[in-house]
């Protein structure tokens, strides 16, 4: 059978586990986050060399000419959706690259 009592704890224990991020461990309710540590070394790649490297990525696919649909018919033949679908892998290799 339920009292106001119990239901007066229970009220009590979910705020503070709203209040604390979650319900209590064993040694009890979770903490406040400490300070920030230390930076830390710099990764492999500088920031300069990740910069130039995504610089040149469009680059890649410069290759692969552009796809002609003047010649199209409509509705389009099955050797213009080949034409697309030939032309779409050239360009999905050209960005594996």
């Amino acid at each position: 059978m339920r009292n106001a009592r119990d239901d007066a704890v229970k009220c009590e224990n979910d705020t503070r586990n709203v209040m604390t991020g979650g319900p209590p461990s064993p040694q009890g309710f979770p903490g406040a986050d400490g300070a920030p540590g230390q930076q830390g070394p710099p990764g492999e790649v500088s920031a300069q060399q990740l910069s130039d490297a995504i610089a040149g990525t469009s680059a890649d696919t410069n290759a692969v000419q552009l796809l002609d649909t003047g010649t199209f018919t409509d509705p389009p033949s099955a050797a213009d959706l080949m034409a697309v679908a030939n032309k779409l892998n050239e360009l999905i290799q050209a960005m594996r690259r």
